[in-house]
């Protein structure tokens, strides 16, 4: 491959000014691009780490509010005999049903 077939990118030439001050600009113009591109991925970055963030603390309330309904229905279903008891002996008045 001869060096003026290669792919690589041709620099400017130093004799060529106005060659010189366009190759310049659209480099300016490529930098700012790319700056401005990684700071939105940045702050895309961010903002997906923030809502992960709040999304493991919601995961864990539901598991905690979760926990303590699963030990009040236990609780309630060990109740139930009691007081299916206490209503036969007429310690309790009889169920009422909203029909």
């Amino acid at each position: 491959m001869t060096a003026s077939s290669s792919s690589l990118p041709s620099t400017p030439s130093i004799q060529g000014g106005g060659d010189d001050q366009r190759y310049r600009d659209k480099r300016s113009r490529n930098n700012a691009a790319v700056k401005k591109c990684r700071e939105i991925k940045r702050k895309h970055e961010r903002e997906t780490i923030e809502d992960l963030a709040k999304e493991k603390k919601k995961f864990k309330e539901l598991t905690e509010q979760q926990y303590l309904l699963e030990t009040e229905v236990k609780i309630i279903q060990e109740l139930i005999p009691f007081c299916r008891n206490k209503r036969q002996e007429g310690l309790l008045p009889p169920a009422t049903t909203n029909n």
